[in-house]
């Protein structure tokens, strides 16, 4: 058996995944006021809406000004219906802020970093058409799988990369991804490259709740899956043949390498990862057992799984060596005459 830091785990393979497709890393979104911020003054946040798409302004439906914080999201101003420039009345410089805009059905953010500087300087919101196709996107998929005692926590990742020219959005609806429906406490969180994650990113049915957005984006699935069987298969987009047909996954502990069915396998090596296997999908889902091997205890301090003495035959053997142990001890000082002799202390004069 082997105790490992998932969160550590989980950081290395998602690092892997995204040497493939990475999103632009965010400022802190917090409330809280950060450092170099002007603490009591106020700004006017103002700009422009662009069309990427045709290259020329762009014209939402609504305009708001957001602040995100430690309970939630809070709105600041609304202009609908929403205008090419826009200008909001003045709101303190402390944390960043966030502009959304509301187009074809789609939302789109824009980032204000927590400084006077970004504040004041104009802002420029890009907005897209809907109509990219499936041959526009690309997605390099990873699964993680870490084995506990009587069940596996998920992780899977989404590179998605939208290469649609000129540059159009994909509607979500027409990507369905596949989720056991025997999965326990599942997310699935999407983020936009410059933007914030969106939580609840993906319907019951699998579909995406937001489109896919030209450039890149990450969806990022997690859940509980009790027992070790797991069934994967590739991606599908509506009305289209297109598929991304393979999945590369990567299993903790090391030895708990999963038994395939239903797809071809290639063993790979992951730097700081260690061995994975690459899953070529056939018509059929892939069937992977997982069954074999040791499983990792997540927090072995709090456990009440031991995890050397984990079963009761090595219990006893450990207990039987002790005892040798003891045995060999007394003998080695009963054959050696040393004695040990209380010496006593002189009375004071």
């Amino acid at each position: 058996m082997t105790c490992l830091s998932r969160r550590a785990s989980s950081a290395l393979f998602t690092f892997f995944l995204l040497g493939a497709v990475s999103v632009v890393a965010q400022p802190m979104m917090t409330g809280e006021p950060q450092a170099g911020n002007s603490a009591g003054k106020k700004a006017t946040i103002f700009g422009s809406v662009v069309n990427g798409t045709t290259g020329l302004a762009g014209q939402p439906e609504e305009i708001q000004l957001l602040r995100p914080g430690q309970t939630g999201m809070q709105v600041l101003q609304t202009i609908r219906p929403g205008t090419v420039n826009f200008r909001f009345d003045p709101v303190p410089v402390q944390g960043p802020v966030l502009v959304r805009c509301l187009y074809a059905g789609e939302t789109y953010i824009h980032v204000v970093p927590p400084t006077e500087k970004f504040y004041t300087a104009p802002q420029r919101v890009m907005i897209y058409e809907v109509g990219a196709k499936p041959d526009d996107i690309l997605i390099t998929s990873g699964l993680q799988v870490v084995k506990h005692k009587e069940a596996m926590k998920i992780s899977r990742v989404f590179a998605i990369e939208n290469r649609s020219n000129p540059p159009k959005a994909f509607a979500g609806a027409g990507l369905k991804f596949f989720v056991s429906p025997d999965a326990k406490n599942v997310k699935a969180q999407l983020q936009h490259q410059g933007s914030m994650p969106v939580p609840n990113a993906l319907s019951p049915d699998g579909h995406l709740v937001r489109g896919i957005r030209p450039g890149n984006s990450e969806l990022t699935l997690e859940y509980d899956m009790p027992g070790f069987q797991l069934e994967e298969r590739a991606q599908e987009f509506a009305g289209s043949p297109s598929k991304h047909a393979f999945l590369v996954v990567v299993f903790q502990p090391a030895d708990a390498k999963p038994k395939v069915e239903g797809a071809q396998t290639e063993e790979i090596q992951i730097p700081n990862l260690g061995p994975a296997l690459r899953i070529n999908f056939g018509n059929d889902p892939a069937k992977l057992d997982f069954s074999n091997g040791g499983y990792i205890i997540e927090n072995p301090l709090s456990s009440d799984v031991n995890a050397v003495f984990d079963e009761t035959w090595k219990v006893l053997l450990a207990l039987l060596f002790a005892i040798i142990i003891l045995f060999l001890a007394a003998s080695v000082l009963a054959s050696s005459g040393v004695s040990f002799v209380r010496q006593k202390s002189n009375p004071p004069n």
